[in-house]
């Protein structure tokens, strides 16, 4: 008798496994289209492209419609998904070329990004009348990104939101502090928003050729290796950054390489140039292969007055690079869990972000161990998860 529960247990659990083999194989692949600006080097493109692939790899088709195919990332983000080109230059003509669009291709699922294109997506799906599940997802600190615009622009925006989130299934916020903002910015019920934080990519160890070229970027010998990554623009404050390693620099010979592009680089080369910082200061421009950079440094710094979440800070933490990170609305503290991961200092503040490169680099550095197992806690699986349950809410998700 016992022989012949257990043979049944087995059976059954055997039978489980291929009917669910069998309903999977079957199940008509279901569509998702995300919808962009473009495909610009930056950190939601990034992200965007992680999750599509591990949509495809939960058994979802996934395409982009872009305002403007265009940007670094673009032959990316093309080599395994369709892209629609909406040619779109002004936002109020997006609802009309994304619901025409919606017609003819008729997604089961579309997931858009940043405001303005997030709520214009929504009169596009409504213009369409197709029936499709809406996620809307914000990425950044709004009223702090907006601040400068003045009034009117505050009002518009907030009143966009009012009438365009409600209807949406769901409104996803990078962290809580986004979440917070929008929910103050909007008055919609906080139940309409979800905090999912970004994805990282696990850890590929770059060879050793890719590592020699970057060590031959910095041309250093015993001097210290700062590193920073981001768009060169005033909300990553780098010329805050260049002030205080020109304090680092005094007390501990080091070098500082910033990665990456944008309209700044000028301003920021002839602050360099007047600081006499050109030989200790390099611009290494877009690196589509950013690891290898960071395993060849010894601290990685964030001077931004503002983030939405940090992706930056995850790519220090995969690769075991000690922080030093302004405590700025919002991410930073979230990510860092307050400190335990890494260094915060307050938002331009040169002497204190200088004060905490030093205190770090001369031996407050936290363990590469810990640094790293505190990243896999954002595997790009269980942020798809997270997305997928309010995409398909009624659908089980299972990687084939």
């Amino acid at each position: 008798m016992t022989s012949f529960l257990i043979e049944a247990y087995y059976f059954k659990k055997w039978l489980a496994f291929n009917v669910k083999r069998i309903y999977l194989t079957l199940m008509p692949i279901k569509k998702i289209l995300i919808v962009l600006p473009s495909m610009d080097a930056g950190g939601v493109e990034r992200i965007r492209i992680i999750l599509a692939n591990e949509f495809k790899a939960f058994g979802f088709e996934v395409e982009y419609a872009l305002l403007n195919a265009k940007g670094a990332l673009l032959d990316i983000a093309s080599k395994e998904n369709k892209i629609y080109d909406l040619k779109v230059n002004k936002i109020r003509y997006l609802p009309f070329k994304l619901g025409k669009l919606l017609k003819e291709i008729k997604p089961d699922a579309v997931l858009a990004s940043i405001w303005p294109v997030t709520v214009a997506t929504v009169f596009g799906v409504f213009l369409s009348r197709i029936s499709c599940s809406l996620v809307l997802s914000e990425h950044n600190h709004l009223s702090t990104q907006y601040q400068h615009k003045g009034f009117i622009h505050k009002i518009l925006m907030r009143a966009s939101m009012f009438l365009c989130y409600g209807f949406a299934s769901r409104v996803v916020a990078v962290s809580e502090g986004v979440k917070n903002d929008l929910q103050r910015l909007s008055h919609i019920s906080h139940k309409k928003f979800e905090v999912i934080f970004n994805p990282i990519l696990p850890l590929k160890n770059s060879d050793n050729k890719k590592i020699n070229e970057v060590n031959s970027h910095w041309n250093s010998a015993n001097e210290k290796r700062i590193i920073s990554v981001g768009s060169l623009k005033q909300q990553k404050n780098h010329s805050l950054l260049i002030n205080a390693f020109a304090i680092v620099n005094t007390n501990l010979p080091s070098k500082l390489m910033i990665i990456g592009e944008g309209e700044e680089r000028k301003n920021l080369e002839n602050q360099v140039k007047i600081m006499g910082l050109e030989n200790q200061v390099i611009f290494a421009g877009f690196q589509k292969d950013i690891n290898p950079f960071y395993q060849t440094a010894d601290l990685f710094v964030l001077s931004s007055n503002y983030e939405g979440f940090g992706n930056v800070l995850l790519e220090a933490l995969i690769n075991g690079v000690n922080i030093v990170s302004t405590d700025c609305k919002s991410g930073p503290g979230e990510i860092l869990s307050n400190g335990k991961y890494g260094k915060l200092v307050p938002v331009n503040d040169v002497e204190a972000l200088a004060c905490g490169i030093i205190e770090v680099l001369k031996g407050g550095s936290i363990d590469q161990n810990i640094l790293q197992n505190r990243a896999r806690e954002f595997h790009p699986s269980q942020i798809a998860k997270k997305y997928l349950s309010l995409l398909f809410p009624t659908q089980k998700h299972v990687k084939k």
